[in-house]
């Protein structure tokens, strides 16, 4: 038969489990029976995967992965973080609560065009946040403006933070 001894563990601490029998005692010492046994727990075994997508000019779609699917039911959220600046920038956060997946999809909006964002996460169980998960990059998809030509008149959409426009036209022989 297995024994067990039920424990609540801090996310953000390691810890190092050594188990060793004994059978009984000579005088009030005890008489050990077998070598120690060591295992170890952490936090990164909380800690989410982040695996980021651009899927337009302004916005990333994020897919959050528990490290370990067996604690999955132990989290009750999740912090997402992001910056341009990696080193030194600031990190902006929101709050996701787990839904009922193993994996979590969360789109990010009002991002800028062509721009390297950084995303990381942690996850929450109980009063404890794990450690931070590995930044993981994407750029954004660049801006293109979409374009009208109605009886001679070009006209298109803005392109955010756009300094210049140039316009290019190639006319072929015989189109009209």
């Amino acid at each position: 038969n297995d024994t067990v001894y039920n424990f609540t563990i801090n996310p953000t601490h390691q810890y190092r489990y050594q188990v060793q029998s004994f059978v009984g005692t000579i005088g009030n010492t005890p008489i050990a029976e077998s070598a120690v046994a060591n295992n170890y727990a952490s936090a990164r075994d909380y800690a989410p995967q982040v695996r980021p997508t651009a899927t337009s000019e302004s916005s990333v779609r994020l897919k959050i992965i528990p490290s370990d699917k067996t604690k999955v039911t132990q989290i009750n959220k999740y912090t997402l973080y992001y910056t341009t600046d990696k080193i030194n920038g600031t990190w902006s956060s929101t709050d996701i609560t787990r839904s009922g997946t193993d994996t979590l999809v969360y789109d990010v909006t009002g991002l800028k065009p062509a721009t390297v964002y950084f995303f990381k996460a942690t996850a929450t169980v109980g009063e404890y946040t794990s450690m931070e998960s590995t930044p993981m990059a994407v750029i954004t998809k660049e801006a293109t403006p979409t374009l009208t030509f109605t009886e001679g008149v070009l006209t298109w959409t803005s392109v955010p933070d756009a300094t210049e426009y140039r316009i290019y036209r190639r006319v072929t022989a015989g189109s009209g």
